[in-house]
């Protein structure tokens, strides 16, 4: 049986698309690392955003910055700081994800 917008609307019924959740647009990245204010990054030093724009004008002013409270203090706004790491103009610089070979810190004993 056809619902009575369906008929109105003349519509094909499509059944729904399963999700995926593949989409290319999201990646996995781990933003909990900005909530720690003495996190170590580094930001791409060329300006990846608009010229002109507010994000453009925030990110000239922090991309200086070499921990996340530097570029908090600096004028980037909490969006920003997900967006850059998200795009990849952001990078953690002490993470374990960017490590080598993450095994090697079992091999180091504390003194």
């Amino acid at each position: 049986p056809l619902l009575l917008w369906e008929v109105r609307c003349r519509r094909k019924v499509m059944p729904p698309r399963a999700y995926s959740g593949s989409c290319a647009s999201e990646k996995a990245v781990d933003t909990h690392v900005l909530t720690d204010l003495s996190r170590r990054v580094e930001f791409k030093q060329s300006n990846p955003k608009k010229r002109g724009s507010g994000a453009g004008d925030r990110y000239e002013r922090y991309k200086r910055a070499c921990t996340v409270g530097e570029a908090l203090q600096a004028g980037a706004q909490s969006a920003d700081l997900k967006h850059d790491l998200t795009k990849g103009y952001m990078r953690v610089i002490d993470s374990l994800s960017n490590l080598d070979n993450p095994a090697e810190l079992a091999d180091v004993t504390p003194a």
